[in-house]
């Protein structure tokens, strides 16, 4: 057994293929996703115009839900692609765990990735230990930036209070946010599509032909399967943390 899989042992070819067979299923799924929502978000900006003025404003809740969808599919990629801690599912691990087990006999007929996607892969990593906790460095900024403000202007500002504290809730935003938010989803869209075709190309190596993709579309889960994978899945995690 793999000691960096407990979870899921690699320790033959099939499981393996099981394994990234998996990973480039969910992987798949929310690229559709994310890709529905790029075009979503490029539709809106369309509508309104927003790619002509900057300094024009729309409402700060429909910045809020295309931010949040997209900040969610985007995060799941990042843990798919480039998690390393012990217990994920990723790519990232699989390669790991495959380049290490290949090194010690086992024949996965996997090339070795090239310097780029080497690169891109620690992006993702970078990117998921970056967008997964908010850093301290963003408090400094706020800090040094509400100081500033006092400071130039302390007939409007006067101080930073303890008490009471203010939370803003800004009802429009600027429409250069969208556009950045759409650029960044479609750069990112574009990386990760580029790390799921790997994926692919590895799989097709570890079974000795070429994969075929296929889109299942069915009515609708069953719901006894969505709740029993969930509760097999939290009882395995609790038998961890005991």
């Amino acid at each position: 057994m793999s000691k960096d899989s407990k979870g899921f042992p690699l320790v033959y070819k099939e499981d393996f293929i099981y394994y990234l067979r998996d990973i480039i299923a969910t992987t798949a799924r929310y690229l559709i996703r994310l890709k529905r929502y790029i075009k979503e978000l490029e539709e809106f900006i369309e509508s309104k115009d927003l790619n002509d003025d900057i300094s024009k404003i729309a409402l700060t809740i429909e910045y809020e839900a295309f931010f949040d969808k997209i900040r969610h599919v985007e995060t799941v990629l990042m843990n798919l692609i480039g998690d390393k801690t012990k217990q994920a599912l990723s790519y990232n691990k699989f390669r790991e765990i495959a380049d290490k087990r290949m090194s010690k006999g086992l024949e996965l007929n996997l090339k070795k990735l090239s310097d780029e996607m080497k690169k891109d892969l620690n992006r993702f990593n970078n990117w998921r230990n970056t967008n997964l906790h908010i850093p301290l460095s963003l408090l400094t900024s706020t800090r040094e930036l509400a100081e500033q403000r006092v400071a130039e202007k302390p007939e409007l500002f006067g101080h930073i209070p303890n008490n009471p504290i203010y939370v803003d809730q800004y009802e429009f935003q600027y429409s250069s946010l969208f556009v950045i938010m759409l650029n960044s989803s479609k750069e990112f869209y574009g990386i990760s599509r580029k790390m799921h075709q790997q994926m692919k190309r590895d799989y097709s190596k570890l079974i000795g032909e070429s994969v075929n993709i296929i889109l299942d579309r069915k009515k609708v889960m069953m719901i006894e399967d969505h709740i029993t994978i969930n509760q097999m899945s939290n009882e395995k995690n609790r038998r961890k943390d005991i």
